[in-house]
């Protein structure tokens, strides 16, 4: 009888074990939640060939702040939108160490919107109020189209069961950043082109920052 237990354990035991890897097997997507530079994010991978997946992401973020400089009520909303697709190469079998590159939307923008309480001056020439009106600055952080190129790991389809953690070390190159502005004042052309001459100068000095945007991402993912 004692014999006949130890039998049935053992069978039960492989039996588990063999459901299990076959469950493994079948999985062919890990679906996950993640935290970035780049936002907060949704990501989906699947297996494309042996050490190859691809990976599709999206990742938002909002920030709005006010400001009053005591000439101009400010208002500034910083948007942070990109949806990438990448390819993960694992070179090391059995690693979730992988190398990534692939490209992404980009819809990283920075807008500010004004309203003038009184007289300004810019490059020396002086605008009323009534000149200056409502003032908006968009700038947009790069190209619609950006590459992307990391490092990193994800144990998903590598590790035994289901649930598995991801992070991520790159970046992501956005190109030349692209600057517009508009007035509702009656100060018409003559002050938007100062405006804009100011507001190229400001931006002339961090544009070279601008160009690469950072990614660092760490993430969990369940597969199924």
């Amino acid at each position: 009888m004692v014999k006949n237990l130890k039998k049935l354990s053992s069978v039960l035991v492989v039996s588990t074990m063999l459901s299990s890897s076959a469950l493994a097997d079948k999985a062919f997507v890990a679906v996950g939640l993640n935290l970035s530079t780049t936002g907060i994010g949704v990501e989906a991978r699947t297996p494309i060939a042996d050490n190859f997946y691809g990976r599709l992401g999206a990742n938002y973020f909002k920030y709005s702040n006010s400001y009053n400089s005591g000439q101009i009520n400010l208002k500034g909303d910083l948007t942070l939108l990109s949806v990438p697709i990448m390819l993960d190469w694992h070179p090391f079998d059995d690693s979730g160490f992988r190398l990534s590159a692939g490209v992404a939307y980009n819809g990283n923008k920075v807008k500010a919107t004004g309203k003038a309480t009184q007289g300004v001056t810019l490059n020396g020439i002086p605008f009323t109020a009534a000149q200056v009106g409502s003032v908006t600055a968009e700038l947009a952080l790069g190209n619609a189209i950006a590459g992307v190129a990391s490092l990193g790991y994800d144990s998903s389809f590598i590790s035994n069961g289901p649930l598995s953690f991801h992070f991520e070390l790159g970046a992501m190159y956005t190109g030349k950043p692209k600057l517009s502005v508009s007035s509702t004042g009656i100060g018409g052309a003559a002050f938007l082109k100062e405006y804009k001459k100011d507001a190229n100068k400001s931006l002339k000095d961090v544009e070279k920052y601008l160009r690469i945007f950072p990614i660092l991402k760490v993430g969990v993912k369940y597969a199924f």
